[in-house]
């Protein structure tokens, strides 16, 4: 199980208690439960987000995956991947929208994927050839396309929410 967190989130569609909203520290938090449903959380600013998705990876599972949807509209900035032990890992981010779902996602990587090599932890903040528009309902799945030595990776997106 995933957790991110941040201090003053509640929960999604919950108007806060607060009205001092500060747009520096708005998070869309997702905790992964055991079903691998996420349950998403939000504070009451509505500026910056984050997602945080793990999949289990055993030597040859190529082909493993975790599916969530989203439900707001925004631009993905930021994708970091953190991985034990460290090996080599190339990961695929795919979408879609909800009613295409049964067609399959696409990638939305490009010709750049997560990918690590030798390492634990990867970073990019450049997305070049990424798709980062996202709008509310869409489906993403990120997917294993090689593994060797990682037993468990978590992937975060960076978002900024889309407003207007």
């Amino acid at each position: 199980m995933t957790i991110c967190s941040a201090p003053g989130a509640v929960s999604a569609g919950a108007t806060p208690s607060s009205g001092n909203a500060d747009t520096s520290q708005d998070l869309v938090l997702i905790h992964l439960q055991p079903t691998g449903q996420p349950e998403v959380f939000e504070t009451n600013a509505a500026d910056v987000g984050a997602i945080c998705q793990s999949v289990a990876i055993v030597e040859g599972s190529v082909g493993e995956h975790t599916d969530f949807s989203l439900e707001l509209a925004c631009t993905i900035t930021k994708c970091v991947v953190l991985a034990t032990p460290s090996g080599t890992l190339v990961l695929d981010i795919r979408k879609t929208t909800f009613a295409l779902w049964g067609a399959g996602p696409h990638s939305i990587v490009g010709s750049t994927p997560p990918t690590l090599t030798s390492t634990d932890s990867y970073s990019d903040t450049s997305l070049t050839g990424w798709t980062t528009s996202v709008a509310a309902g869409d489906c993403f799945q990120v997917y294993v396309a090689s593994a060797s030595g990682v037993d468990k990776a978590s992937v975060m997106l960076k978002l900024k929410r889309v407003t207007g």
